[in-house]
């Protein structure tokens, strides 16, 4: 049947002012192998680091947590060739509204070890996402770094993604 300009509309969903949704499914253990054999993991820094980060994102209520890749430590001059690790987390989006298509996976604490941001793009509800960081540990030094998904509006949501680097000889 035909809808009467007097019938009611029905609602429609308002997902403009929704924050976006992510879960962390799961992640892999550092991947040092491009390392050159001067990348080392330490035992015990792959974890939920929430508690330490609490205080850094209680204010943006799209923040689920904060999760570390692991620590590796440098054993090489700074500036030395490159030194790769390959840092990966699955997330799903565990929101009722796709994700915008401007979603970047973004640093927003520390050094990036050459990493910036990745373009992550719409992903619907209930779908999964590999985010893979490519990162060059002989760019730089310092010891935490935090990548976040990113709405495109300036509001980061899901997990808090941690690195630390330690050392250069």
């Amino acid at each position: 049947p035909q809808q009467k300009k007097d019938d009611p509309q029905p609602p429609q969903p308002l997902y403009l002012d929704e924050v976006p949704s992510a879960k962390l499914l799961s992640t892999c253990q550092l991947d040092l192998g491009m390392g050159g054999g001067l990348l080392f993991e330490c035992p015990g820094h792959y974890r939920d680091c929430t508690s330490q980060w609490h205080s850094a994102f209680q204010k943006f209520p799209g923040v689920t947590g904060a999760f570390c890749f692991g620590r590796v430590s440098v054993s090489a001059p700074e500036g030395s060739a490159a030194l790769v690790a390959i840092a990966r987390a699955y997330v799903r989006n565990s929101g009722h509204c796709p994700w915008p298509a401007s979603t970047t996976l973004r640093l927003v604490a520390g050094h990036g070890w050459g990493f910036h941001e990745l373009e992550v793009g719409s992903l619907g509800p209930g779908q999964d996402a590999e985010l893979v960081l490519d990162l060059n540990c002989s760019q730089g030094h310092g010891l935490r770094s935090g990548w976040i998904l990113e709405d495109g509006n300036d509001r980061p949501f899901g997990p808090l993604l941690v690195l630390e680097v330690e050392g250069h000889a």
